[in-house]
């Protein structure tokens, strides 16, 4: 924009709506792309499918680098390989010939089914270690912090954008701008082809006509048309034309998106007030100690309990500065410790101004990070809550116990 005039990313179609008496939540204000003000614009001609994009693709930059990897050798990473479209093509063709041998017919439903390998893997230091030659990074996995943005920026010396979407939504539903740092710590704004709203989740108290505007997240214009053989779970999550995501979004009033939550994970504790688990997790994982921390309670308790992966480096500082002796999973089993990092926990609530229900009462420390192996995350790193339940039980029924002990000892004085 020409004259320091402020940028205008999208416009907005529809007014939000309040509550309906016969129950139905309140939604925000529906915005869209800028570049669609007028109307979704007509798609290319040659490219209605994803097939369409990669084969035209394919036949104009033949030659061009598409898919790479790193072979790792004594647990040495070497340098890429990669496969260029033209290679990647003809390996697609053949896949169709021998699926075609098999019987398969045209429009029919093929599964695949794969497994994550190391290579996906990159560890991302500084700009020599990224090669000098990198000009953008995007991140669509999770909602990343403005320190953690602001740092990738700065050490990669490249743009670094976020991205928000779903399988369901078939990509990216947001998309931030390179050069647009007011974008910075959000997941940008509506993609060409899609529509947003929030809708309120009253129990999690998020209203969309609030201030600041959150509630789930609703898509509208570019998503599935169901899941396979699951009509239920598709009734689920659309409604009136608008996939639900799950995700809990906050927007301005000029339609920029943050990420701010999940709307499954929440549950209410004994008294009745429900917790935002993942936001809290967020907040409890910025003391220096703490290198990961998975918050538990239910409706049979009023207090909140953690599982920390303790971070081993500033942990062996403390253990020397604190005359404790021992390896590190030593050091996790000491009650010094665990007295230290509750009360870093604390603080940190404090800080945040986090309500006395949402602060955590008793920890469990693990010098094991949550990892694959004991089934406690997914492949992308996500907690698998139900495991880590099955998982920690036993060490949570005491922590429990014990923290029920001293509030029986502390009445009785």
């Amino acid at each position: 924009m020409e004259g320091g005039t402020k940028k205008v990313f999208t416009v907005q179609v529809e007014d939000g709506k309040p509550r309906k008496e016969d129950g139905r939540p309140a939604v925000g204000p529906v915005f869209r792309s800028a570049l669609s003000k007028d109307g979704f614009p007509p798609l290319e001609p040659d490219m209605k499918t994803s097939w369409d994009v990669f084969r035209v693709a394919a036949g104009k930059y033949p030659d061009n680098r598409m898919l790479g990897w790193r072979p790792v050798k004594d647990g040495v990473i070497g340098p890429y390989i990669w496969k260029s479209y033209r290679e990647v093509y003809e390996e697609v063709l053949q896949v169709g010939s021998a699926l075609q041998q098999l019987g398969v017919k045209p429009g029919s439903r093929i599964g695949i089914y794969g497994s994550n390998c190391p290579q996906w893997i990159v560890a991302m230091q500084v700009k020599a270690r990224l090669g000098g030659r990198l000009r953008l990074l995007i991140s669509g996995g999770a909602p990343l912090s403005n320190e953690i943005e602001e740092f990738l920026r700065v050490t990669s010396c490249a743009y670094f954008i976020q991205g928000y979407g779903l399988t369901e939504t078939l990509g990216p539903s947001t998309v931030c701008y390179p050069d647009d740092m007011s974008l910075v710590g959000t997941v940008g704004v509506a993609a060409t082809y899609t529509e947003l709203r929030l809708e309120e989740v009253p129990e999690m108290g998020y209203n969309p006509l609030g201030t600041p505007s959150r509630g789930e997240i609703c898509v509208r214009g570019n998503f599935f048309t169901g899941y396979y053989k699951n009509p239920e779970l598709t009734n689920e999550v659309m409604a009136d034309g608008w996939f639900h995501t799950g995700d809990i979004g906050e927007m301005n009033s000029d339609g920029i998106l943050k990420v701010i939550d999940r709307k499954k994970n929440i549950f209410k504790l004994s008294q009745g007030e429900y917790v935002a688990v993942e936001y809290l997790e967020k907040v409890y994982v910025f003391p220096p100690t703490v290198e990961d921390v998975w918050v538990y309670g239910d409706s049979f308790r009023s207090m909140l309990v953690a599982v920390v992966n303790p971070h081993e480096e500033n942990t062996m500082k403390w253990a020397e500065s604190n005359g404790c002796k021992g390896s590190f999973a030593e050091i996790c089993k000491s009650e010094g410790l665990k007295e230290h990092i509750l009360k870093e926990l604390q603080s940190v609530a404090a800080k945040n101004k986090l309500r006395g229900f949402e602060y955590v009462k008793g920890v469990i420390l693990d010098p094991i990070p949550f990892d694959l192996e004991r089934d406690l995350v997914t492949a992308t790193m996500k907690k698998k809550r139900n495991n880590m339940l099955k998982y920690y039980k036993p060490e949570i029924e005491k922590v429990y116990q014990k923290l029920e002990e001293q509030r029986v000892a502390a009445k009785s004085k």
